[in-house]
């Protein structure tokens, strides 16, 4: 991976073909992380950090995956050190290797298309589930399947989506 980023497409709303579209290096993989609020500005729920611009935070949901200015995925918090680009889950799937008792977000635990990112010691996933869909605990079971020491929900409902060399 040459670029790993948390971009905020032009709002409100911006579709991925468009955001893909504008690019002057296409990227492989274009994803929607964070879930959004149904305000008309379109922005991220939680906490939302990218190119060391803070979009969102609620101070609430603050776990989730940081990049690095040297390019790292890291599982964190967000204010635990100035992350280049930053996403919070709603919820935790997979910390440590181990699932999540998930405590909050449990209204939005039902099967439903969902984007997810994680990783093991050597790869970074992303994982996005189409219809019917998958519930937490089934994406659990996936990434300890995988051997993952970390796994976030990043989105799920109709608007999860994904494109691949610019492909939906």
């Amino acid at each position: 991976i040459e670029k790993i980023g948390i971009e905020v497409g032009n709002q409100p709303r911006e579709t991925l073909k468009s955001f893909y579209n504008r690019q002057a290096q296409k990227p492989d993989l274009v994803t929607n992380l964070g879930m959004f609020g149904l305000n008309s500005a379109g922005l991220p729920c939680f906490s939302l950090v990218s190119n060391h611009k803070q979009y969102a935070y609620d101070g609430l949901r603050t776990e989730g995956f940081g990049i690095t200015d040297n390019n790292e995925l890291l599982y964190g918090e967000h204010k635990e050190r100035d992350w280049k680009d930053f996403c919070s889950a709603y919820p935790m799937l997979i910390k440590g290797g181990n699932k999540v008792n998930i405590t909050y977000a449990t209204e939005l635990s039902s099967k439903t298309k969902r984007t997810c990112v994680g990783y093991d010691n050597n790869n970074i996933y992303v994982i996005c589930v189409d219809a019917p869909g998958a519930t937490y605990a089934e994406l659990q079971d996936l990434g300890i399947s995988l051997g993952l020491q970390y796994l976030l929900n990043a989105d799920g409902g109709n608007s999860t989506c994904m494109t691949c060399n610019g492909e939906e």
